[in-house]
């Protein structure tokens, strides 16, 4: 039992020694620890008062040293044991900051390195986090679908293999100094005094170019909207324009006698009547003329043409022209049938078809052209495709390892409703993905040409029809032999598009056209042929930059050639020179830009100088022109206070021409209203003048006014000539009325041509006062702020600039290219209290006439308050509702908040029943009428 106890005792002893011990032990590993920090802290104290030759620098294009971890794949312990215990051996684990230049962005990191207390050692191998690194220099890692990382920055855009990166047992996957050099393009250093690594990119101090992405469309959704459809068959307007012209050869200067004194008088006047309309989705066309030549009236009709457009077909049936017209300069009327099917592609249909009547050429060319752009570069290199004039960044890659680069589908025409044509582009070539740098910079130029397609789209045409020959006898005209033809174009290439086909026009004639644009290249060529019994051929080849123009152009029977090169923002040359056609000869000559003188001198050797000088020095504009042996000049004294002006605006002018030996010189008065009709016209421009000429002198008026609401009037009367003395009055009327939009008066001349190919909308907001969606007597029109109430295809108005909203009669009109619209209403644009039950259409516009669109708007009405009990003290928390009496399934409901202030919008008139928490409140009735304030105020209790 001793021996047992002593051993016990000895066992407690000896545990008890080896507590005191490991306490011991414990507190001198503690107190070592903090002595260590201290002296740590100490040591960065002291360092950081030494000069800063302290800093090891090693730059970028230092030579790299060769790398301990294989770049193939991550490296482990376990992969490779040699060289982590070589490694280990070598480098510890250090805690320290990561600075950004000057400024610390991260205050403590693990890292693996070594230092001597002086300097780094072995600095290239040192390896840091490699999701620190990324942190501080702000790149965005993006995964990419080959399995590389895309580091991307404000001042730098890289790509790296994460295979290069290393897994180290202790910190993770890292990267090492080296690797930052090379592969993150950084400088980098450590610095003993603060303890840190420094990261120094180029872009810290560099100026970084801050060009915006350009935006992409959102695509448009017609899915579920209300269908709005034009009609199918309406007159949409018409115009008629009436001169009639009297002159005088009576040896009489008096303009009484003039209007009076039939002998030896010759009267004329000349009608034209047009008419628009729509009939099964397409737009339909005349338009006739009454020629009367003392008492002999003949009425003819000049066009007739139907159009209907859908995105990959056409019809167009009537007058027209042939698509082979441009092989014949003496082709003749034509009326026929033509067929035009798109393959891969829809027509252009912006501002540039906007006007007049419609050729099968332009139904050929495209909405949208796009070509491959590719090129060559060093791997690493960042390559940007901008576009020229807004500098807007459309694209960009990285060139891989194959030094290429490719943007495939490059839009580089776009004549859709709100492209402009030609789109020329610029790349930026970044070295190594670096934006601070100045890039290389190679300009892309295209210049598409009409009836151009992009490689593997097609297009046939189909047409038949008889000549027209137009007569005085016959309204008609008379129609002669049948002809016709079909023709097939494809893009074989970006570069190539190829037309082929054949001919019916008094023979058989094969047809056959080239189009060639290379890419990035100034050169366009059109070459066509068409052969029979003879052969006709048509070619154009031009060569256009932006300060060089040369156009080369002819057929069998002539030649024209037209230069233009600009040496300064001032000076240009130019040269032309024609064969075989009306005038002949070669014209030489220079253009002068002075801002306020422009001159224009040329020289021809059968016509000898020409010229053109204007000057505006105000308040004085000069002008003086020769041309073929005729000069004209004027000397103008601007009466009508602008800096900017012209013979149009009120002044007074003093004029002087010359031609056959003639001389006419003429004093004038010039005043132009400043008020204009709603079309922009002037509402009165008038002219008073005395003249002198080697025939005798007299009175020179002309008047021209629309105060008369859409009606265009223009009287002049002379009583002296340049070339006779014989006296004349003309007088010209011009209306036209759109029965769509209510019996709309005009005095605008180009819109019924516009509708020949578009079309438009017809808005009709309108004030829904009993909210029965159908416009009442006494329901007014809401035409204001109309360009902020809609959008159109997620655009606002102000971005088409085809047209602008017209207020007319019956609403506001607005023209558009023909298509199917996505139609929104703009909350933002609502009038203050009225609201669209309906808030998007999907619109179909088709040429020649308008949509209409009605919308009603409805009151709107907010009622707010607080819901109270009995004692006047706030209900927190309750729901307020208002039910409709005639329907129990429109409610609308509020929470109160803190204060017991419920909220509720989108009231429409009505009688509410109003609830609080499910049990009638009181007032337990509301009733809202036209007579109703938008904004009600009521409180209520259960």
């Amino acid at each position: 039992m001793k021996l047992v106890s002593k051993t016990h005792t000895r066992l407690a002893s000896l545990c008890l020694n080896t507590a005191k011990i490991c306490t011991i032990g414990v507190f001198l590993g503690v107190f070592g620890m903090d002595m260590l920090v201290n002296a740590q802290e100490l040591k960065k104290e002291d360092l950081s008062k030494r000069s800063s030759a302290s800093k090891i620098t090693i730059p970028v294009n230092q030579r790299e040293l060769t790398p301990k971890f294989s770049p193939a794949a991550p490296i482990s312990p376990k992969s490779s044991p040699k060289s982590s215990l070589k490694l280990s051996q070598k480098l510890s684990i250090l805690p320290m900051g990561i600075n950004l230049g000057a400024n610390n962005v991260i205050p403590s990191v693990t890292v693996k390195g070594s230092e001597n207390g002086k300097e780094a050692i072995d600095f290239n191998n040192w390896l840091i986090p490699f999701a620190d690194v990324t942190k501080a220099l702000q790149f965005n890692v993006i995964p990419k679908d080959d399995g590389q990382l895309e580091l991307r920055s404000v001042g730098s855009i890289i790509t790296i293999d994460p295979k290069v990166l290393i897994n180290d047992p202790d910190i993770g996957q890292a990267i090492s100094i080296a690797q930052i050099r090379n592969l993150l393009k950084t400088p980098v250093e450590f610095s003993l005094a603060e303890y840190a690594i420094v990261l120094s990119p180029s872009w810290l101090t560099a100026r970084i170019s801050n060009r915006p992405y350009q935006e992409q469309e959102a695509p448009i959704n017609l899915v579920g909207l209300q269908q709005v459809t034009p009609p199918s068959f309406s007159l949409t307007g018409i115009s008629l324009r009436t001169s009639l012209n009297q002159t005088q050869t009576a040896n009489s200067n008096n303009l009484y006698n003039n209007l009076n004194n039939s002998v030896n008088s010759n009267l004329n006047s000349n009608s034209e009547f047009k008419a628009i309309g729509v009939i099964a989705g397409g737009s339909l066309f005349s338009r006739t003329q009454q020629l009367n030549n003392n008492g002999v009236s003949s009425w003819q009709l000049n066009e007739l043409q139907y159009f209907r457009p859908s995105p990959y077909s056409d019809y167009l049936i009537g007058t027209q022209l042939p698509f082979w017209s441009r092989f014949d300069r003496n082709q003749s009327d034509y009326f026929g049938v033509t067929l035009i099917q798109r393959s891969g592609y829809t027509a252009a249909n912006n501002t540039n078809f906007a006007y007049g009547g419609v050729t099968p050429q332009q139904r050929l060319s495209a909405n949208e052209l796009v070509r491959n752009v590719t090129g060559e570069a060093k791997p690493g290199t960042l390559v940007q495709l901008v576009t020229q004039n807004d500098n807007l960044i459309v694209a960009e890659k990285l060139v891989d390892s194959s030094g290429k680069y490719n943007f495939d589908d490059v839009v580089t025409a776009n004549n859709s409703l709100t492209g402009n044509g030609n789109i020329n582009y610029k790349l930026l070539l970044y070295p190594v993905g670096d934006l601070s740098a100045k890039p290389e910079e190679v300009s892309l130029n295209y210049r598409n040409l009409q009836s151009q397609v992009s490689a593997g789209k097609s297009a046939f045409i189909l047409s038949a029809g008889l000549n027209r020959i137009s007569s005085n006898d016959n309204f008609f005209g008379s129609f002669g032999d049948f002809k016709g033809g079909a023709a097939y174009y494809l893009g074989l290439t970006d570069e190539i598009t190829f037309g082929a086909g054949l001919v019916y026009d008094n023979s058989t004639q094969p047809y056959g056209e080239i189009l060639y644009q290379p890419v990035n290249s100034p050169l366009t060529l059109r070459v066509g042929v068409l052969a029979g019994n003879k052969i006709s051929f048509n070619a154009d080849v031009s060569y256009i930059t932006n300060n060089f123009s040369l156009r080369l152009g002819g057929d069998e029977k002539s030649f024209v050639s037209n230069l233009y090169w600009t040496l300064s923002p001032q000076l240009a040359l130019f040269s032309n020179w024609y064969s075989g056609g009306i005038s002949n000869g070669l014209e030489s000559g220079f253009n002068l830009n002075l801002n306020s003188i422009f001159l224009s001198l040329s020289y021809n050797a059968d016509k000898g100088i020409n010229g053109n000088l204007r000057a505006n020095i105000a308040p004085f504009l000069f002008g003086i022109r020769r041309f073929n042996q005729q000069i004209s000049s004027e000397l103008i004294y601007n009466l009508a206070n602008k800096r900017f002006f012209n013979s149009g605006d009120t002044a007074i002018s003093l004029n002087y021409e010359t031609g056959d030996h003639n001389y006419l010189a003429s004093l004038n008065l010039v005043y132009r209203t400043p008020w204009t009709d709603r079309d922009g016209k002037s509402l009165l421009d008038l002219s008073i003048g005395y003249g002198v000429s080697s025939q005798g002198s007299g009175l020179i008026v002309s008047a021209s006014t629309a105060i008369l609401p859409g009606i265009g009037l223009r009287l002049a009367y002379k009583q002296v000539d340049i070339n006779n003395n014989n006296s004349s009055i003309s007088l010209s009327l011009f209306t036209s009325v759109l029965w769509q939009s209510g019996a709309d008066l005009s005095s605008d001349e180009s819109k019924l041509d516009k509708l020949r190919t578009q079309g438009g909308v017809l808005l009709q907001p309108f004030f829904d006062k009993n909210n029965n969606g159908v416009r009442d007597d006494g329901e007014d029109l809401y035409t204001e702020d109309i360009a902020t109430l809609f959008l159109i295809n997620n655009q606002p108005l102000s971005r088409f600039g085809i047209s602008h909203p017209k207020v007319v009669r019956e609403g506001v009109l607005f023209e558009l290219p023909p298509n199917t619209y996505r139609l929104d209403i703009d909350p933002a644009g609502y009038p203050l209290g009225w609201k669209s039950s309906s808030t998007a259409y999907a619109v179909t516009v088709v040429p020649g006439t308008y949509t209409t669109i009605t919308i009603p708007l409805a009151p709107s009405y907010v009622v707010t308050g607080r819901a109270i009990d009995k004692d006047g003290k706030p209900i927190i928390g309750a729901n307020v509702e208002f039910v409709s009496r005639s329907n129990s399934k429109k409610r609308f409901a509020s929470i109160t908040n803190n204060a017991g202030i419920y909220y509720l919008e989108d009231l429409k008139v009505d009688i509410y029943k109003l609830f609080v928490n499910g049990k009638s409140a009181q007032p337990s009735i509301l009733e809202i009428n036209s007579d109703s304030k938008s904004f009600l105020e009521l409180n209520i209790q259960p």
